[in-house]
């Protein structure tokens, strides 16, 4: 069975971008199939689209080639990876956007190349390196170029770590980020579902909130915060029936801090 492509992007379905991916996707490599996991990443987020990623590379084909963009910095230095974890392989800018995954779901085995400058013919767009580089590498994957033939491999501990990958500890309690604000208002943070939190109490813009831990949503009574490992598989801050977001003024990129958990 020929590989699968899967594409997630903060392109949304307006403009042309996501159709002429497709299209060079096809036109390269017509024997596979392509699945659209996401192209609603708000623009620019690349923890968002970096806990997508992470939170979906269980349910992604085996053989899959998922060509991963939220790139704000199209057109500068940063570098194209090439991630290959068990059986999957990952293209995205080196901003972040593969950290989760490779984190959460590297087991040891992951491996990581960076792609050489002009291994497309052309000259691409400065402002479209995802259709005219990134999905080209993905097509000679997926026909049988192996990785080490499109770039050098360097260290997975090599690859651009953002702050937000991971809570930090410090005396006023554990400091973690909102990866994403779901269609909901629930508040998925940077803390992997496997983390222990014992969290009564959540700070945030001065303001204290008492927490009720539950394991399912309705389990919240109404008008409580609650913290839960929701099916991500983070941490999450939820309401009931309501927006958690909306009633404690939370965003992506917020900082909240659990001070009984040191």
């Amino acid at each position: 069975m020929p590989p699968c492509f899967v594409l997630l992007t903060d392109f949304g379905l307006a403009d042309p971008y996501v159709g002429q991916l497709r299209g060079v996707l096809h036109q390269l490599a017509p024997g596979c199939g392509c699945i659209d996991l996401s192209h609603g990443v708000p623009h620019f987020r690349v923890e968002t689209g970096a806990l997508y990623l992470a939170a979906s590379v269980p349910y992604l084909p085996f053989h899959a080639i998922c060509l991963a963009v939220v790139d704000p910095g199209v057109g500068s230095q940063r570098a194209i990876l090439c991630l290959r974890m068990g059986h999957r392989t990952f293209i995205a800018p080196d901003n972040g956007l593969l950290c989760l995954a490779a984190a959460q779901h590297g087991n040891g085995d992951a491996r990581v190349w960076r792609l050489r400058p002009g291994i497309v013919s052309g000259n691409p767009s400065a402002t479209f390196h995802a259709r005219d580089i990134m999905a080209p590498a993905a097509a000679k994957l997926a026909t049988g170029t192996p990785p080490e033939a499109l770039g050098e491999e360097m260290p997975t501990a090599a690859m651009h770590s953002p702050v937000w990958i991971r809570p930090e500890t410090t005396d006023s309690g554990l400091v973690a980020r909102i990866l994403h604000v779901d269609h909901f208002g629930n508040c998925i943070l940077n803390i992997p579902s496997a983390a222990d939190m014992p969290a009564h109490e959540m700070r945030h813009k001065g303001r204290r909130t008492p927490l009720v831990a539950v394991d399912h949503y309705a389990a919240l009574p109404t008008g409580h915060i609650g913290l839960l490992c929701g099916s991500q598989g983070y941490w999450e801050i939820a309401a009931n029936r309501d927006s958690a977001a909306t009633l404690l003024d939370l965003h992506t990129g917020d900082s909240v801090t659990f001070p009984d958990v040191k």
